[in-house]
């Protein structure tokens, strides 16, 4: 008998096939992963503040009597005759909303530690789901910005944040589709929020209470880190609502009473996780490895047909650069709405799904290039490397004026260069090859236009350590896994027009020797100082065992060059080809490299 799916994989499938049906729902236990304290842990230390400069004189006793986990409930009620509450001791504190605000800041802006409080991996999860459009109804019981954060570093600024009876009076309703989050306890800032037990148990101002009723009937709930053993009204709205498409609850949070009846009632799941970060990192793993299922092959053959019967004419050259030109900023689209390649990951496991990932919503794009660049005789030049041009001039991301470094959003324009660079070794076309390297320019964090041989270094986009750890190791003992990684990824694309596998393989490494040609020979070689390496110097690549000894690439370069071809690489260099190559080969054996054991 099969295995059962688990409740994570059903409820990636759920979203997935019906992006928008859920909510999410945070407690205290999805802010632990960026070390914040909860709201009764703000509130106990405040109790402490009050309590030292009540008795400056008996400052150390009481930090240390402080160490108890009963003494500050215990203290607030012996010497205020009332329960210690969250807004009871604001009031001893502060006596306006500004001060408030200025006083309670450090507790939700920086971590127990003191620094600066970072969204989790859970929050990031979070906000890429939200971005991808799987997630539009955030609610939450804490009072920190930590989803707020996380929201606007993924890109998703048009946001509402409801927690206040004010604010859910004036809300657009949560089925308009607007992105938002709902506090309701309220925020750090607010003048209402809810954290005593006598206002926990309270009923909810009317309209709030609508918002959140909306928000458990109209969606399913998925939540994480909130036990519902204190929140007493919101869980009765739970339990009257419930979810429309289904209940998710998380292991750690749910172990109460008060939950499992909840979970019983709804005949909800339980995902069984570590924690918050662990349960959102796997389900947007599985959600990812659904989006990279959703291109259709016959798109893209459709795609590739029709280019096929737009390049001999003339004129179809207005559809064919709309057929091209589009599906690069579907591409791109798919990029920025996705948010998988916004910023570096935090995790090995999130950074190959993100490769894949892009390979696969590349895959049309790719499809068409080869097969125009395959069919073209170069006047269709201006359009591949305009469409490369595109790809860099929209992986560049920016706040306001400033330019924010995501090396990962160049792998759209870091891979079609790869491939143009492995046709150019396949079909002769050495002046599209020199082009797409010298000519085509993308902007770094400081604003200037790099050309592409700088700007789209292996080191930048794919760092080697991360590619190591790919595929359970795979790569972990390659001395080139970037190139490695390149090699397995592009060799089947190319399988419609070149039959022998070897051939592909060889032509991926000799546009490795092209690039280095061009880095450690060309113009701007004294930018560099150093030979550019990779596997076209590796011993499995080969080298000549006559002298002067000299990568099986570099005969290869100078046996298929044509006289065109020779033209436009010494227009380029500024001197006869042969000085060139033996000036890389010079280079690569004054640095030992046919005699190191790669």
């Amino acid at each position: 008998m099969a295995d059962p799916l688990s409740p994570s994989t059903i409820l990636a499938l759920a979203l997935h096939s019906q992006p928008k049906s859920y909510c999410i729902m945070l407690g205290s236990g999805a802010s632990r992963g960026a070390l914040v304290k909860t709201g009764w842990e703000v509130t106990k230390d405040l109790a402490l503040e009050v309590a030292c400069a009540k008795y400056p004189e008996r400052v150390e006793q009481l930090r240390e009597e402080a160490n108890s986990p009963d003494w500050a409930g215990a203290w607030w009620k012996d010497t205020f005759s009332e329960e210690l509450g969250y807004s009871q001791v604001i009031e001893k504190l502060t006596s306006n909303p500004v001060e408030r605000r200025d006083r309670l800041s450090k507790y939700f802006t920086n971590t127990a530690e003191g620094e600066l409080a970072k969204p989790s991996i859970a929050h990031e999860r979070i906000a890429r789901m939200v971005k991808a459009g799987y997630i539009t109804t955030i609610v939450t019981t804490n009072f920190d910005r930590l989803i707020e954060k996380a929201l606007e570093d993924n890109g998703v600024s048009d946001y509402q944040v409801i927690s206040t009876e004010a604010k859910a009076t004036t809300a657009l309703p949560l089925s308009r589709g607007r992105v938002t989050v709902l506090k309701v306890n309220g925020d750090y800032a607010d003048d209402t929020v809810r954290n005593t037990v006598g206002e926990l148990k309270a009923e909810y101002p009317e309209h709030l209470s609508q918002v959140i009723s909306q928000a458990f009937n109209d969606f399913g709930v998925i939540i994480c880190g909130w036990s519902a053993d204190w929140d007493i009204e919101l869980r009765k709205l739970l339990e009257s609502g419930c979810g429309r498409y289904g209940l998710y609850w998380d292991s750690r949070s749910s172990k109460g009473d008060p939950a499992k009846a909840i979970i019983q009632n709804a005949n909800g799941n339980v995902i069984q996780t570590e924690d918050a970060d662990h349960m959102f990192a796997e389900l947007d793993d599985s959600l990812q490895a659904l989006e990279r299922m959703q291109v259709p092959q016959l798109t893209t053959d459709l795609a590739v047909a029709k280019l096929k019967r737009y390049l001999p004419d003339p004129l179809h050259r207005i559809e064919l650069y709309d057929l091209v030109m589009g599906e690069a900023d579907r591409v791109m689209d798919w990029v920025d709405q996705s948010g998988v390649l916004s910023s570096a990951s935090e995790s090995v496991q999130q950074l190959e799904n993100a490769w894949e990932s892009c390979l696969s919503r590349c895959q049309t794009l790719h499809r068409l290039v080869i097969a125009g660049v395959w069919h073209d005789n170069g006047s269709l030049d201006e359009l591949w490397l305009q469409t490369l041009q595109k790809l860099a001039d929209r992986s560049v991301l920016r706040e306001g004026s400033t330019v924010v470094r995501a090396p990962f959003r160049k792998w759209p324009s870091f891979l079609l260069q790869s491939i143009i660079g492995t046709l150019a070794s396949l079909t002769g076309r050495e002046e599209l090859f020199i082009k797409s390297e010298t000519e085509l320019t993308v902007q770094n964090g400081l604003g200037e236009a790099l050309p592409f041989e700088l700007a789209l270094s292996q080191t930048d986009c794919l760092p080697s350590d991360t590619v190591k750890a790919f595929a359970s190791g795979k790569y972990s003992r390659r001395n080139y896994p970037v190139d490695e990684l390149l090699l397995d990824s592009l060799q089947g694309l190319f399988s419609d027009f070149v039959a022998s596998p070897e051939r592909v393989r060889n032509a991926v490494i000799d546009r490795l020797y092209r690039h280095a040609l061009i880095v450690s020979q060309g113009p701007a070689s004294d930018l560099h100082g150093y030979v550019e390496n990779g596997l076209y110097i590796s011993r499995h690549a080969g080298w000549t065992r006559d002298e002067p000894k000299r990568p099986f690439s570099q005969d290869r370069f100078t046996e298929k060059l044509d006289e065109e071809g020779r033209r436009s690489w010494e227009a380029y260099l500024g001197k006869p080809i042969s000085d060139g190559v033996e000036g890389l080969r010079d280079s690569l054996v004054k640095n030992n490299y046919p005699n190191q054991p790669y």
